[in-house]
């Protein structure tokens, strides 16, 4: 599968600095938030209220009741123009924008009646809404008035998995909605309750509990949580569903276990999976296994060793497998049953540990805030290994050459490949869905396609002081450096139209093109 591209990259070449501000916008209050909507309106939040920004400076839109919104705070709605606001405060109410108008959607007014979380569902072109501790609301994005569809209260919270604020929770790390048909998909439900729902009316197609909801020590079966991604074998019409140590293999159209509970599946914690030719091939705490798929049983009789494999990445490039462990790079022969150690353990500087890794063509490509690798996937050859300092990083006792870690923790360990529809043919990208375990010296990053952003430091001829570094993640090139002045910018990114919005006073907004 493949998925659109998450990478943090720098490396050091001569480059242009990037042609002066376009316009300034000066604001009454202290700038504390710059953000870019899906819509290219910029969200500027101040000390008095909330803004939308279009590319020429004009101010579409004020909220006064949104005042001090901090950046964790404000969810982009991917795919639309809306934005979700975690508002703060004992009387506080949560909410979801038009990037555009800045009207709000998706409240009913009732006291008491909050959203905590939100969700976009692009199937059916759907806004979910969580309206408290168990239920979602669902709102049609066909119209512009958001007209009410369906609820549901059984749906537990507990699958909206990342907290963003008090009493607000966001998906990311939650189970992927896997689409059945035009208008169905199969929806993790909380813990082993699923169901295979007709996204129209909110009624199931059919549901399936593997154990009672009530279960000693049982943790729902989310990313977050350090659980695979459930799949779906279009082929053999099969979803596979990872359940504390076991893996459920259900029939798509009934519902129905297609393993015997007792003997099928019997794998420890499923971390990761791929579902091949050969088999399910599944990462555990133990190593990887392969699984047949008619009955579930072990192919093999031991596992491959994979060492921390708690900790470990399990990536698929077409019928290539790799594994990253231990900050090395392991590839995978599954008809051999074999693994061939390509690079020698990674380090990277700045106290940083991997925040996302990508196959692009012939290369694997591990990534931070401020480092970034790239190996050779058939050799294990290293192209580039590159740092470039944190703007922040001289307040800090940094220890250099720190051996890379995957991650820090099980729950920060897994990495997915999913709903990928959309991605550049030849890439594929993994992601941790948890924030990053060490952020060093205020570093800030963003990232579109070939192209990453970068805050930094520049010392040379032709750029000096504080900045954004615009890179080419392939080649390492710096295309263009943006000096701010700012330790820690405020920026945001219309990448479509190459728009730069920054913070270039305490109470400027500034915008420059770029290249």
């Amino acid at each position: 599968m493949k998925k659109a591209v998450l990478l943090l990259m720098v490396f050091a070449f001569y480059a242009n600095i990037t042609i002066g501000q376009e316009w300034t916008k000066d604001f009454p209050g202290k700038i504390n938030l710059v953000k870019m909507s899906d819509a290219g309106i910029a969200i500027v939040g101040t000390n008095d209220a909330l803004y939308g920004v279009n590319d020429k400076g004009e101010i579409l839109w004020e909220n006064e009741k949104l005042r001090k919104v901090e950046e964790e705070r404000v969810q982009i709605l991917s795919g639309t123009e809306l934005v979700f606001i975690s508002d703060k405060g004992m009387l506080s109410r949560n909410r979801v924008l038009n990037a555009n108008t800045g009207k709000e959607y998706a409240n009913s007014g009732k006291k008491g009646d909050n959203i905590i979380g939100v969700r976009v569902i692009h199937g059916t072109n759907q806004l979910w809404t969580l309206k408290g501790t168990r239920g979602i609301n669902t709102w049609s994005l066909d119209t512009n008035t958001l007209q009410y569809g369906w609820g549901r209260n059984e749906i537990k919270s507990d699958i909206a998995v990342d907290k963003m604020a008090s009493l607000t929770w966001s998906f990311r790390g939650a189970q992927p909605l896997l689409y059945t048909g035009k208008n169905s998909a199969i929806v993790h439900l909380g813990l082993s309750h699923l169901a295979n729902v007709d996204l129209t009316t909110g009624k199931d197609i059919w549901r399936f509990n593997w154990k009672p909801y009530k279960m000693k020590d049982a943790k729902s079966s989310t990313l977050s949580n350090g659980f695979s991604a459930m799949k779906l074998d279009e082929e053999t019409n099969t979803l596979y569903f990872p359940f504390k140590s076991q893996l459920i293999a259900l029939d798509v159209n009934s519902g129905t276990p297609k393993w015997n509970p007792k003997k099928g599946g019997k794998t420890g914690k499923v971390l990761s999976m791929f579902v091949t030719k050969e088999g399910v091939l599944v990462l555990t705490p133990k190593g990887l296994q392969l699984l047949d798929k008619a009955t579930g049983n072990l192919v093999w009789k031991k596992p491959i060793k994979i060492k921390n494999a708690i900790e470990s990445i399990l990536l698929q490039d077409n019928h290539d497998f790799f594994a990253i462990s231990k900050g090395s790079i392991i590839k995978i022969d599954v008809a051999n049953k074999s693994t061939k150690v390509l690079t020698e353990k990674i380090k990277f500087s700045g106290k940083e540990s991997f925040q996302s890794l990508e196959i692009v063509d012939d290369l694997i490509i591990l990534s931070a805030s401020q480092n970034v690798a790239a190996f050779n996937k058939n050799t294990g050859e290293k192209v580039h290994h590159t740092y470039l300092k944190a703007p922040g990083s001289s307040l800090l006792a940094i220890t250099q050459n720190l051996v890379l870690a995957t991650v820090a923790v099980a729950a920060t360990a897994n990495s997915q490949n999913i709903n990928s529809q959309n991605s550049t043919s030849g890439t594929y990208t993994y992601h941790k869905y948890t924030p990053a375990v060490m952020k060093s010296g205020g570093s800030a990053s963003e990232t579109k396609g070939d192209i990453i952003y970068i805050s930094t430091k520049f010392k040379d001829a032709d750029a000096k002081g504080f900045g954004v570094a615009k890179v080419n993640k392939k080649t390492g090139e710096i295309i263009e450096k943006i000096v701010i002045g700012d330790r820690d910018p405020l920026y945001a990114i219309n990448h479509n139209k190459g728009n730069f919005f920054y913070k270039s006073d305490h109470k400027t907004l500034a915008m420059k093109s770029l290249k």
